[in-house]
């Protein structure tokens, strides 16, 4: 299995709605599943910074969606407070910011520095969605709230991409190629960027 095609499929399970009525029949709690059985494969593969901290945001997003797919719940957040959205969002795209951040450092690692680049900038802009709502919503500054959300689309699709053209790489993860206990260092050079 490769781990980065485990998250990209959760991150897509996460992003899409299909409605029945009042439920969600791609719940997200089941994208944050995959996400995190990507994690853990990639854990065990490679050694990812800040790999506890990815855990504890991914175990929080995971909790938020559990509540989220509750139609009274939803029905509750949309009613309360503005922040109390963006609070449930929060550790889910501070899950995404800390996963580009901690594969752009194997890449710089293994040479494919215009993955480590596009990992870094999709960091970013998930760390500029985070905080951006601190702005829209303490600041009252409305002009920000379309500029945040292109912003945010922009950074999922950028993961995605990015989880699935890097995927086959060995410093994302990937299984070597072959029989077990076997690498071909000719495969492994022409896979690092």
């Amino acid at each position: 299995m490769r781990p980065l095609h485990a998250i990209a499929l959760g991150l897509v399970v996460i992003a899409l709605y299909a409605r029945a009525g009042d439920y969600d029949l791609l719940p997200d709690p089941l994208g944050w599943v995959l996400v995190l059985l990507g994690l853990l494969v990639l854990t065990e593969r490679i050694e990812l910074a800040r790999t506890r901290l990815l855990w504890v945001l991914g175990a929080f997003a995971l909790a938020a969606d559990v509540v989220l797919s509750i139609p009274s719940a939803v029905d509750w957040f949309e009613d309360a407070e503005p922040a109390l959205g963006w609070a449930m969002d929060a550790p889910a795209l501070a899950f995404c910011a800390v996963l580009c951040h901690a594969l752009a450092i194997p890449a710089r690692t293994a040479s494919a520095t215009w993955a480590a680049s596009w990992f870094e900038w999709t960091a970013i802009g998930f760390a500029l969605t985070v905080l951006a709502p601190v702005l829209v919503i303490g600041g009252d500054i409305e002009e920000l709230r379309a500029p945040a959300e292109v912003v945010t689309g922009l950074a999922q699709v950028s993961l995605f991409l990015l989880c699935i053209v890097y995927a086959s790489r060995a410093w994302a993860g990937a299984p070597a190629a072959g029989p077990p206990g076997v690498v071909d260092d000719a495969a492994e050079e022409g896979a690092t960027d």
